[in-house]
């Protein structure tokens, strides 16, 4: 039905992905035209497809597709169906739960009929907290949807001892604690740790609090986690208790100390190691020669419980390490993921600074990942100055290469946080500012001029007294340099002569300011 999307959950070996093949193929054989397939990776579907095809014998078949005369079943990756045209009569989703919720979210608003189908305990993604996360925006955007959740095994006998123990020594049926033990939480009333890996292990209550607080809050927690936060001798985890209850937790990993041999050839591109994220990406992408011989605690897992989140325990569990990390021989925190407005203020709010936005997009999300760090000592703070030099002077210049296609609201949200040298425009380009503004001079003879200004002005906070749309159409035109047809599909102009018409009042208000 229309706006009423379906959300299929099991456990694994359920017939989860062969149910979504065997109803493409029906809905197929009934006359649908187009039956649209996306997950985190094309891999995923193959049950989907093998068992679609069983039913269409006379269909021609090939590794992304189906096809029977104008209908067929085709995939198409998440973050390209998301800025694609493309029409269909359904959506499925397989292995929703590996899916950013912000994705999912875009292909609710673009598609009125989809299946989102989900592993509740599995490799796939954690469907637990899938549902939890994605259950508000069901309820907001389409409040009569559904679910359906298949319950007995396929592949194995119900009951089956060995899918027990497999959930029991992987923890995949962890959860975090319950909302009404922790509901009165606040940060007063909490104690913040170390965590004892050996005590941890004889723990089996706070060892699922902890464990399933992360499947909660981290699409891509995996079993190999548990082992990674078990096993590693150069990772530290954090928690803060309520009662005896974890209720947030934060896991860090040691970097750096490499010596110089080693830093001078990763810099030159000729060597590329196994973890070490935070120095290597300074030394390879950003240019920093010295960023490799110094020490540094990179977060690789935060999360609060949602029943007590938005009262200040992330923020405060953050300040509690950086104090900590501040009398050890630590020169940098940092944290890299993937970047959104709402994190990018979390973490600034903490002290954190950009560093770096990497080039190449998630395949999964179609995020780019940013870096930010936050200095410990001396040496860290020059390192972190050099950084926040060089990204500075390349920002403005990377914005209509690399990232000509960034979301400007994500331009905006990352050039408050990257301050500009304020440069005194000539005489010559303030003319032609104003010249672009109160009379009719052409933007292509302006446009430099423009580049100049609004590079001085993103980063200021008369930038966010324009409504969102201005401060989205400066970034697209003057910096992005986008085309005048993206430019109109994206901010819904007839054309140029709109836009330019919207971009003279703009920067007229940037004047006047």
């Amino acid at each position: 039905h229309r706006h009423r999307p379906l959300v299929l959950s099991s456990d694994r070996g359920r017939g989860k992905s062969a149910a979504l093949g065997l109803a493409a193929a029906q809905l197929l054989t009934e006359g649908k035209q187009t039956i649209l397939l996306t997950a985190p990776s094309l891999a995923v579907t193959e049950t989907v497809f093998e068992h679609a095809s069983r039913l269409l014998p006379q269909a021609t078949l090939s590794r992304a597709l189906i096809s029977i005369g104008d209908a067929e079943i085709r995939f198409i990756a998440p973050d390209i169906l998301v800025e694609s045209e493309q029409k269909a009569d359904l959506l499925m989703i397989d292995e929703a739960a590996a899916i950013p919720a912000s994705m999912l979210e875009k292909l609710l608003q673009k598609y009125s009929r989809i299946v989102f189908a989900t592993t509740l305990h599995g490799y796939e993604g954690t469907g637990q907290g899938f549902t939890v996360r994605f259950q508000q925006l069901l309820d907001r955007h389409t409040p009569n949807w559904h679910s359906y959740q298949m319950e007995t095994p396929i592949r194995w006998i119900e009951n089956d001892q060995l899918e027990a123990f497999s959930f029991q020594a992987l923890l995949l049926d962890a959860v975090p604690a319950e909302d009404e033990l922790i509901s009165d939480a606040q940060v007063d009333s909490v104690n913040f740790e170390l965590i004892d890996r050996q005590q941890l292990v004889n723990d089996e209550q706070s060892l699922r609090e902890l464990f399933g607080l992360m499947v909660l809050a981290h699409y891509r927690t995996r079993p190999s986690d548990l082992q990674m936060m078990l096993d590693r001798e150069d990772i530290n985890v954090y928690a803060m208790r309520y009662q005896g209850h974890i209720i947030a937790s934060a896991w860090l990993v040691k970097e750096g100390g490499l010596g110089d041999d080693l830093a001078n050839a990763i810099y030159a591109g000729e060597r590329r190691l196994k973890g070490h994220l935070l120095p290597q990406s300074l030394l390879a992408h950003a240019g920093i020669a010295n960023a490799g011989s110094i020490s540094y605690q990179r977060i690789i897992r935060i999360a609060v419980h949602p029943a007590v989140q938005q009262r200040g325990l992330g923020k405060a569990m953050l300040k509690q390490i950086v104090s900590l990390q501040s009398k050890s021989d630590t020169d940098l925190i940092g944290t890299s993921f993937g970047a959104n407005k709402d994190l990018l203020a979390f973490w600034n709010q903490s002290g954190f600074t950009p560093v770096r936005l990497g080039i190449h997009q998630d395949n999964v999300s179609g995020n780019h990942a940013v870096m930010l760090l936050r200095q410990t000592s001396s040496a860290g703070q020059k390192v972190l100055n050099d950084a926040v030099l060089r990204l500075q002077q390349q920002w403005p210049h990377l914005l209509h290469t690399n990232f000509k296609q960034l979301e400007p609201e994500l331009v905006v949200s990352l050039s408050q946080l990257i301050p500009q040298q304020q440069l005194q425009l000539s005489q010559w380009d303030l003319s032609d500012v104003q010249a672009f503004c109160y009379a009719q001079r052409g933007y292509e003879f302006c446009q430099v001029a423009l580049w100049y200004f609004l590079k001085s002005k993103i980063s200021g906070t008369t930038y966010l007294k324009l409504t969102s749309e201005q401060q989205n159409l400066c970034v697209m035109v003057i910096l992005q340099q986008r085309e005048w047809s993206d430019i109109a599909t994206h901010l819904s102009y007839s054309g140029k002569a709109k836009i330019i018409t919207a971009l003279r009042n703009a920067i007229k208000l940037l004047l006047t300011k």
